[in-house]
This record gives C-alpha cells, structure tokens and sequence, in this order.
C-alpha cells in the first residue's frame, strides 16, 4: 500500500505468466497500520475501554488495597470515573491485577514491586507454570500457583492475586482461558462450546457440567478440576487461567498508566523523502543512523508489539524497548527502489510488494546492521535452504532461533522493511532469483524467493536495497527467579 499515486505506470513489455505460483503473500492487517501510519494516514482507533458514562475524569489519584479477601478492583478507577474516591470498597490499583504477599508475623499484605507485577502475571497466565521462585531481601522462596501457598519462608505465608470483575460490561475486566492437560505438561485450550458450559456453570455455583464432543461426552468436575471421559473413563486435570493483557498496550486507556504529556517533538514533514512520523532534528551532517525509542503510546508501538507476539509467548518472553531506526541514506536507497518496482506491477502486485519481516540477529551485529543494512553477501551463517540471500520471516518465533543474547539475557530482533514484489520457490543454490521466463535470457527475474508456494512464512532477497532496518525489538526471557522487593 502506498499513499503516493504513480503516474505514467510503466509495465513489463513481458506478459506475465499467466499465474502466480505463490500465492499468501499479502500483508497483515498490522503491517498494513505501520504503512499508514509511516506516511501519516491517520492513527487507527484504539482500543475502548467499555466506559460509555458520562462521569467527569477523578482528580484522586490515591491507591488503596483493602486488607480482606474477596474484594474486587475497581474497574472504574482504572479509567478514571470512580466517583467514591477514597470511600469506594473495592481496591484501587494501578493495573487490572495486584500480587500480594501475607506477612505472617503481622497478617498484613505486602505488594510487590512494580516489575515483579507484571512478571507474576506473565508467569501465572501460563496454564503450565505450577510455581514460581521468588527472591525477597537475598531470601529465595517459592510461590504455588495452585494453592497460592508460599514455602520456605520465614516472612510470608500466603499470595493472592487481586482481579477486576469477570463482567465483560466493565472496562478492563478479567477474562479467562481454560484448558486440561493433554499429556504432561502440555495444555490444550477448550473451545467455545465447551467454554460457554464452563462459564455457565461457574456462574450457577455448579460442581460438575456435561460436555460433549463429537465422538465422546464428558463430565467436567468444576470444583475438582478434572474431565472424565464417559466412554473411556480417561480423566485429564482442568485449569483455569487469565489472559495476560501487558501495561503497555493498555498504557493508552488506563488512567493510572496515562502519560502526563509528550516528551517528543512533533514531527515534521520535511525533507519529503523521509516518513512523516520520522523525527528531523535538522542536524549536518546527518547521523550513519539515529534510533529512535518508540514510547508506549506511538501509533506503531503497538502494531509492532502485537506482530511480535503473535508467535513469541506474553507469558515467556517480555519486550524491553522498540526503536525506530532512521537511516537517512539507507532509507533513501530502499525507497528509489520500492518505486521503481512499483512501476512494473500491476495494480493487485502492488498491494503485496512491501512486508514487515522479522529477522533476529546476534547482538554483536545490530550496530553493522543499522548502520550498513542487512548483507546478502554474507548470507550461509545460518540458513541457505532456499537461496544464498538475506533470510526473513512472517514469524518472530523462527527469527528468535538466530537472535543469541547478549551476557545480559537480551536478545534482538529485527522488524524489517522488505519488497517482495514477486517471489518464486527458492532453492539452495540460487544467488539471485529465478527468470520469470526461463527460455528468454533476457527475461526479467522474479523478485525474492520463498519457502513455500502457498502462505510462505520465509522471504529471501538478494539485493541491498530491497530491505530497510525499519524497528529494533530488544527483548528477554522473562527470568526464572522473580525479586519482589
């Protein structure tokens, strides 16, 4: 998608073949946000909050946890329209969900730190986690996710996890996920209709519900936490789990998350050949490259971090930072040459000719790369299973086996710019791609090769200029021991 028209479009004198051999190619509905956004079209509407009253916005910002269990988080609050203030009975917090750790000498509740939040978090959404360490004051202890006891402690006793209501009509309600153990270690999550039964039931107060599927019916033990199969008698345990929702995708609605204001520069629409959200500073001469860190409420924040997670697990691996790289000279070569091959496409090419790839990369590299781009001509370190170029993927979950950390566990990840155009099935000795039209030596190539001829989640361009470093994710294994100070 481009917003710049293209007069006088200048087609191949070749007829094209007559069909395309892959087919798939076309851009998700993320990247097809990151080329407005890049061009200033517009910011796509955010999420909204479910909060349709007219209640003016709350002036008090004081947090509160009530001591007793069985008390919800105000929902309202999180949005700024609790209008009890200080007398509401239920929680004010920060996020949706609150840690807390009993302190067994007193009996009183201990929150933990504000990393530690969000780590417990991605750590409990994970229906496979049972457990988890903690370290508080040097002191290591361990946390069950099932009980929700605390062993080997000398100051806790207990955690408990604070929640908003279930109630899909109030903003930033919790939602659930539920799945049972197919074998060990491996959870499966219920589909719809099973989930709708389980809701039911929860919501009725019964301990058992009758599910079928369409070869066997079950009884599922609500207040146990178990299936039983009625035909083979095979019982699978149940969990329940939340969907983890990450304080920066709902930095934008929540109230308490706000920002007080823009740090940044409004951007300029000069020099024209540069993307509108880009940041000129005006300096001369122009920097190799300038990264740019992305703040949490930048249009492409969260495009960028939902393209990401789609295949890198919330309750695995967090994001540390995005940056924009602007690499004026770089920038300039890809875009000479996205449009010269849009002039050779037609109007249905054009739509596929530029994707938002990942492609991870040893950290040592990151400064070559921004600076210099990414280099087909050392291509083979890896991967050359389908043509000697530079390698990139619809999938962050493939690019993350080629991105090694640094001594710090943070791993880096390329969001790239690469023009497509048409690609052909790739092969291991191809160092460009193939003729579209094998039998004339004059014939023009195809333009990447692919892994596959239908949806291919890897790309492989052969040429400099037909990638652009655009978005640097910098990112780390969520740590096995969680400090809660």
């Amino acid at each position: 998608m481009f917003p710049l028209s293209l007069p006088g479009m200048c087609f191949s004198p070749y007829p094209l073949p007559s069909c395309r051999k892959v087919t798939g190619t076309e851009p998700t509905q993320e990247e097809e946000e990151l080329q407005r956004l890049e061009w200033g079209a517009g910011e796509a509407q955010q999420g909204a909050t479910g909060d349709s009253d007219m209640a003016e916005e709350q002036t008090d910002p004081t947090y509160f946890i009530h001591m007793e269990d069985d008390i919800e988080i105000c929902s309202r609050f999180l949005v700024g329209k609790c209008p009890q203030g200080s007398l509401c009975p239920r929680h004010h917090a920060m996020l949706p969900y609150t840690w807390q750790l009993k302190v067994a000498s007193t009996g009183t509740w201990y929150t933990v730190g504000g990393w530690a939040q969000e780590a417990l978090e991605r750590l409990f959404c994970d229906p496979a986690r049972t457990q988890v360490k903690c370290v508080h004051q040097g002191k290591k202890f361990t946390v069950d996710f099932t009980t929700m006891g605390v062993d080997h402690s000398p100051i806790f006793s207990r955690a408990r996890r604070l929640s908003t209501s279930t109630s899909p009509s109030v903003p930033f309600h919790t939602s659930y996920r539920y799945y049972y153990e197919e074998k060990d270690s491996h959870w499966v999550e219920y589909g719809p209709n099973f989930v709708q039964s389980i809701e039911e039931g929860l919501r009725e107060g019964f301990h058992d519900v009758l599910c079928s599927s369409f070869q066997f019916r079950y009884v599922l033990h609500l207040s146990k936490s178990y299936q039983e199969n009625l035909q083979t008698a095979t019982r699978r345990r149940m969990r329940a789990r939340p969907l983890f929702r990450s304080p920066l995708e709902m930095m934008a609605d929540l109230w308490t998350l706000r920002s007080a204001g823009s740090c940044c520069a409004a951007p300029t629409p000069n020099p024209p050949p540069y993307p509108k959200i880009w940041l000129m500073d005006n300096v001369s001469p122009l920097p190799a490259f300038d990264p740019v860190p992305l703040r949490c409420e930048d249009g492409e924040f969260p495009r960028v971090y939902r393209c990401f997670h789609k295949t890198m697990r919330e309750t695995e691996y967090v994001v540390l930072e995005i940056s924009r790289i602007q690499n004026y000279f770089q920038w300039e070569k890809y875009a000479r040459k996205r449009d010269h091959m849009a002039r050779s496409c037609s109007e249905a090419e054009r739509a596929s000719l530029e994707r938002h790839l990942f492609h991870g990369t040893d950290h040592s590299l990151v400064e070559a790369i921004c600076k210099q781009n990414f280099d087909a001509r050392v291509c083979g370190k890896h991967a050359t299973s389908y043509g000697q170029g530079s390698y990139f993927s619809t999938n962050a979950s493939y690019s993350h086996k080629y991105s090694s950390p640094n001594s710090s566990g943070q791993h880096f990840m390329f969001l790239a710019k690469v023009l497509v155009g048409r690609p052909a099935l790739g092969k291991t000795a191809l160092r460009r791609p193939p003729p579209l039209f094998p039998e004339d030596p004059a014939s023009p190539l195809y333009d990447s090769c692919v892994s596959k001829t239908n949806r291919p989640d890897i790309f492989v361009v052969f040429d400099n200029d037909q990638s652009y470093p655009y978005f640097l994710i910098k990112y780390q294994k969520i740590p096995e021991v969680v400090a809660v100070d």
